[in-house]
C-alpha cells in the first residue's frame, strides 16, 4: 500500500511537473513575482534575487529576497527529485520524459527564431533548465544507488545523459548549469554498466581532443596572415571555449562517481585530453581542466601514478605563466 502510494504521489507530481517546468517556471521572467509590489526597479532587483533558485542562492553571501511563487516551485521540483529515487524505473522514465519535453530546445524553436519572441523564450527555457536540474540534483544521486545493477538501469542512465546534454545544448555559457549538467551525467554513468560510462568517456575525449585539433589549426592560419594585423584567439574563443570547461567538468565528475577501478582503462585518454585543453589556456576552461585532472587523480589513486610528472609540470607551466601575466607576480619585490 505504502509503494502504491508513492507511486501515484509521484505520478501526480509529474502530471504537474510539465506545468510547473513549463508554467510555473515563468515565475523567475513573469514581472508578478515581487514582494509587497513596487516599480520595474524594484521587480528587477526581485528577479535577479530570485533567479536560479537553490542553484544560485546557495552561493549567495547574503539573504535575498525570495517570493512565495518561486519558493513554492523550489519545493515542487525538490519534493518531485525526492519521489524519483523511491518509484519505479517505469515510473522514473516517465517523469524524466515530461523533464527532458521541457528542457527540449526544439519546444523553442518557432520561438527563438522570432526577433519579438527571442528574448523571453530564452528567459523561459533558462528557468525551465533550472527547475529541471533542481529535481534532478535532488534525487539522481539516491537514483543512482538505488538502480545501479538492475534490469533496465542503462536504459534509464541513457535517459539521464539525454536531459542533461538537453540541458546544456545552449546554456554552457551558465556556470551553474553547467554545473548542474556534469553532476547529472555522473550520477548517470554511476548508476549504469561500466561500458556505458567508459563510452561516454571516450566520446568526451575525442571531443575535445577534435576540438584541440581545430584549434591548433586555427592559431596556424592565424599566424601564418598575422604580418597583415589581425589577431586571433590560439585556443579558440566564445562558445567553444566554455564548452571546453563543461566537457572538462563532466570527464572528472565522470571519474569520481564511477570510481578508479571501473575507468582505468580511461585514465590515460582522459589525462591527455585534459592536459591538451590545460595547456592552452583561454577563459576559464584551463581552470576547469585542472579540476578535471584532480577529480581524475583522487579517483584513480595509485593508476594516476604514471600521469603525476606530467600533471605537477603543467601546473608548474600555468603558475609561471600566470606570475607573468599579472606584472610583478603574486611576490612582492625586495626593497
Amino acid at each position: 500500500a505504502a509503494a502504491a502510494a508513492t507511486a501515484t504521489a509521484a505520478a501526480a507530481v509529474a502530471a504537474g511537473a510539465g506545468g510547473a517546468i513549463t508554467a510555473a517556471a515563468a515565475a523567475f521572467v513573469d514581472d508578478g513575482v515581487v514582494l509587497g509590489g513596487g516599480g520595474s526597479d524594484d521587480g528587477q532587483q526581485q528577479r535577479r534575487g530570485v533567479d536560479g533558485v537553490r542553484l544560485r542562492r546557495r552561493f549567495m553571501p547574503y539573504p535575498q529576497p525570495y517570493a512565495l511563487g518561486p519558493a513554492l516551485l523550489e519545493s515542487q521540483m525538490w519534493l518531485l527529485g525526492k519521489l524519483l529515487a523511491v518509484v519505479t524505473i517505469a515510473g522514473q522514465m516517465q517523469v524524466l520524459e515530461v523533464m527532458l519535453n521541457a528542457v527540449n530546445l526544439k519546444s523553442f524553436s518557432t520561438a527563438l527564431n522570432s526577433p519579438t519572441t527571442r528574448p523571453a523564450a530564452l528567459k523561459q527555457r533558462a528557468a525551465n533548465c533550472t527547475t529541471v536540474a533542481l529535481a534532478g540534483l535532488a534525487g539522481l544521486g539516491s537514483v543512482a544507488r538505488r538502480v545501479q545493477g538492475q534490469s533496465g538501469a542503462d536504459k534509464l542512465a541513457e535517459r539521464i545523459l539525454q536531459l542533461a546534454s538537453c540541458m546544456l545544448e545552449d546554456q554552457v555559457n551558465d556556470t551553474c548549469l553547467a554545473r548542474a549538467g556534469a553532476e547529472m551525467m555522473a550520477a548517470a554513468t554511476a548508476m549504469g554498466s561500466t561500458a556505458l560510462a567508459a563510452s561516454q568517456v571516450k566520446a568526451i575525449t575525442i571531443q575535445l581532443s577534435a576540438m584541440m585539433a581545430d584549434a591548433g589549426n586555427t592559431a596556424a592560419g592565424a599566424g601564418a596572415s598575422s604580418s597583415s594585423g589581425g589577431t586571433a584567439d590560439g585556443a579558440g574563443s566564445g562558445s567553444s571555449a566554455e564548452l571546453r570547461s563543461v566537457l572538462c567538468m563532466v570527464l572528472g565528475c565522470i571519474h569520481r562517481s564511477k570510481g578508479g577501478a571501473a575507468l582505468q582503462p580511461t585514465v590515460k585518454a582522459t589525462v591527455d585530453a585534459l592536459t591538451a585543453v590545460a595547456s592552452r589556456p583561454v577563459g576559464t576552461a584551463h581552470i576547469w581542466a585542472l579540476h578535471g585532472l584532480w577529480l581524475v587523480a583522487c579517483a584513480a589513486g595509485p593508476g594516476y601514478a604514471a600521469h603525476v610528472k606530467q600533471s605537477l609540470q603543467l601546473a608548474l607551466e600555468l603558475l609561471v605563466r600566470e606570475n607573468e601575466s599579472c606584472g610583478d607576480g603574486l611576490i612582492a619585490p625586495a626593497h
